[in-house]
C-alpha cells in the first residue's frame, strides 16, 4: 500500500447465497479497477445470521487518481442482488503493520470508531500482533477511524468484546473472501507508521 493512498470502505448486507454474492461483487469491482490498486472483500464470521451476511469491501486508490464510484442501484441496493450497500467513506492509512492475511494463524478484527479520538492508548493496550489504522479523509465518512487488528484466534473473541466495550465502537471478526488486483498494476507495498 502506498503512503499516498486512500482506502474506500463499503459495507454490504447480503440476503442471499455467499458464493453468488462474491461472484457479483467481483464482477462489479473489476469494472472500477482502472484507478484502484486493489480491492478486498471481507465477510463477518459472527455467529448470528445477520453477522454471517455482513461484508466489508475495501478499495485502495492513489490520492491523485481517487474517484470512487461503486455501482449503486435503486434505494442503495447492489444491482442484480438483494444486498444493501452503505458507503463508509475514504480513509487515509496512518499505520499499516500487516497486509491481508500474511499470517494464516491470525484472525482479523475490524473496529469502526465513531467518536474522534486523540489517544490510542486503549487500543494499544489490547492483545494483538498487528494493527492497521485508517483515519477519515473526507468530512462525510461514517466513522472517525477504522482499525484492523490481527490477533491469534484464542484472543480474538476477547478482543472483540473489549473493543465493543468502549462507547462508539463496533467490532467484528472478518475473513478475507476475495482479493482483486488490476492486471496492469505491479503492487509495491510500503508500510506506513504513525
Amino acid at each position: 500500500m502506498k503512503d499516498e493512498s486512500i482506502v474506500q470502505f463499503v459495507r454490504f448486507t447480503a440476503c442471499a447465497d455467499h458464493d453468488r454474492f462474491v461472484t457479483i461483487w467481483k464482477e462489479c469491482a473489476a469494472q472500477f479497477m482502472d484507478g484502484v490498486d486493489e480491492a478486498i472483500l471481507q465477510r463477518s464470521t459472527g455467529s448470528s445470521a445477520q453477522d454471517r451476511h455482513h461484508y466489508i469491501s475495501q478499495h485502495t486508490c492513489s490520492k491523485a487518481n481517487f474517484r470512487f464510484e461503486f455501482v449503486k442501484g435503486k434505494d442503495g441496493y447492489f444491482p442484480g442482488h438483494s444486498a444493501n450497500m452503505i458507503q463508509l467513506g475514504g480513509y487515509l492509512p496512518v499505520q499499516i503493520q500487516c497486509l491481508h492475511d500474511e499470517n494464516k494463524d491470525d484472525v482479523k478484527i475490524i473496529a469502526f470508531i465513531t467518536h474522534p479520538q486523540k489517544e490510542f492508548e486503549f487500543y494499544y493496550r489490547q492483545t494483538f500482533r498487528h494493527l492497521n489504522i485508517y483515519e477519515a479523509y473526507f468530512e462525510n465518512c461514517a466513522y472517525s477511524y477504522i482499525m484492523e487488528f490481527f490477533a491469534q484466534e484464542p484472543e480474538a473473541i476477547a478482543l472483540v468484546k473489549q473493543l465493543r466495550s468502549k462507547p462508539g465502537n463496533m467490532a467484528a471478526i472478518y475473513q478475507e473472501c476475495q482479493l482483486v488486483y488490476p492486471a496492469r498494476v505491479a503492487m509495491q507495498h510500503l508500510r506506513v507508521a504513525l
